[in-house]
């Protein structure tokens, strides 16, 4: 209970309350089931989760690391808490900047969801999505393939029509971008914002982002007026500036640090 409403307060951005609620979890947590619990593990990775959302990275790994430590000692490297746990170190690494040891980590979680669960697994998706955006700051081919490999999956499971599928084609989009194929980046751009608009509204902030991607690959294209249309559009949005969308991770799935 304490820790749910400590994941609570962390969404509400009030991190110091969301700590103290977590902290207050984990003595409780201990003193039920003793140092060496997977509950206790759980608690330890929202705490993890909660100092990544302060950027606090080096707090943030070592409480990672405690969880992934005490998984690994009790339900073994192949178990799927264990993996979930490596993720979440992934994800430290990823922003700090050390893409190799975050694509290493995200492909060894990769290759265990694949042999625990089905390959078409929304857990598997959203690995396959985060290795994807590693990649896009190492091979952009490799990274398309895995969101492609991602996006089939998200579309099996939700549909077309659902803002994962939008998500997707945004951060897609922003690889053709790169690749300077500025054809296929307004066409997948345009996929992504017929979805976001329907499922979002065109008032919502990702509509904005992915018109302003838009945008800018119209003016690539030396298609001045159609660029300005969507500036203006955006502009008309609120006032709030925009620069060319990067990939996040994948929304198709909460990483989930339950007990």
């Amino acid at each position: 209970m304490q820790d749910n409403i400590g994941v609570v307060m962390m969404n509400l951005g009030d991190h110091a309350a969301s700590l103290q609620y977590h902290v207050r979890a984990l003595r409780l947590t201990v003193g039920k089931f003793g140092e060496k619990h997977v509950n206790v593990a759980a608690v330890q990775d929202k705490i993890g989760l909660v100092y990544r959302d302060m950027n606090d990275l080096e707090n943030a790994l070592k409480w990672h690391e405690r969880a992934f430590q005490m998984r690994n000692e009790i339900l073994g490297e192949r178990d799927l808490g264990t993996a979930t746990s490596k993720s979440a170190i992934a994800d430290v690494y990823f922003q700090q900047g050390d893409f190799d040891k975050a694509l290493s980590l995200y492909t060894e979680v990769l290759e265990i969801q694949e042999q625990v669960l089905s390959h078409d697994h929304l857990d598997v998706a959203a690995t396959l999505h985060n290795i994807a955006i590693v990649l896009k700051n190492k091979d952009l081919d490799a990274s398309w393939e895995k969101f492609e490999k991602s996006l089939g999956i998200i579309v099996g499971v939700y549909g077309y029509n659902h803002r994962s599928v939008s998500d997707t084609l945004s951060s897609m989009a922003t690889i053709r971008f790169a690749q300077k194929n500025w054809e296929s980046a307004l066409d997948t751009f345009q996929q992504s914002l017929d979805i976001a608009n329907n499922v979002l509204g065109k008032e919502h902030p990702d509509v904005a982002s992915t018109l302003y991607g838009m945008g800018a690959t119209y003016a690539k294209l030396g298609r001045s007026e159609e660029a300005e249309e969507k500036y203006r559009t955006v502009r008309g949005g609120g006032g709030r500036s925009y620069e060319l969308r990067k990939p996040h991770f994948c929304r198709c799935r909460r990483r989930r640090f339950g007990r």
